[in-house]
């Protein structure tokens, strides 16, 4: 942990806490209250109860209930794809990327503590409506696929129309829709492998010969 400040927020009772401690514990106190109340009913106030400060103090880290659910959201993401970065550290094209990445998010997804308050029936719509207008999510994205899109672009492997914006938000979508609906047809690996690469791979390929005819 950081050095104290000594202005920081009164934590809890009587304890201090440096501010990345204390946004850490309200996104943990908030998944609390997903997991007791449901996302729909988690109030600021219900957070702020099991985190044992005062709603003011939430409203210091925290504009309103839907940031706080985004924040849990972003963590978790991170924690996909973190993980998932270390386990394709040897790939490098970016369709195999793609294909081996998105398998890799739908199997590890539904392991993570949010999952089922925030892709189950009632939480579904609000947690795919702050996905897309989370710009941190975006820029999660554009982390990993900007730097494989550059190396593609160099070897001629992707032509310049395919933007690479384009293919965070396709994908992105295409992930959320797995995660809220799963479909019996694609609940192993090898299925969602071979569904992504018959759509994925040909898509590529054939972009990449119209741009060098």
């Amino acid at each position: 942990m950081t050095e104290k400040d000594p202005k920081a927020t009164r934590w809890g009772k009587g304890t201090r806490a440096d501010s990345g401690a204390a946004h850490e514990s309200i996104l943990d106190a908030a998944l609390c209250c997903y997991k007791k109340e449901g996302i729909i009913k988690t109030t600021v106030e219900h957070v702020a109860k099991e985190a044992k400060v005062s709603r003011t103090t939430v409203y210091r880290y925290f504009k309103n209930r839907d940031e706080i659910l985004t924040g849990v959201v972003l963590r978790e993401a991170h924690q996909v794809l973190q993980a998932m970065q270390s386990a394709l550290k040897d790939v490098g094209d970016i369709d195999e990327y793609l294909v081996e990445g998105m398998v890799f998010c739908l199997q590890m997804a539904p392991k993570m503590p949010l999952y089922r308050f925030g892709f189950g029936v009632e939480g579904a719509a609000m947690t795919s409506r702050l996905c897309f207008s989370s710009k941190e999510l975006y820029e999660i994205g554009g982390e990993i696929i900007e730097p494989l899109y550059q190396r593609a672009m160099e070897k001629g492997q992707i032509p310049d129309s395919m933007d690479p914006k384009l293919i965070i938000e396709w994908a992105a979508r295409i992930l959320l829709s797995f995660l809220i609906n799963p479909s019996p047809m694609t609940k192993t690996e090898e299925q969602q492998r071979a569904l992504f690469s018959a759509f994925i791979k040909p898509v590529f390929k054939q972009n990449l010969l119209v741009s060098n005819s």
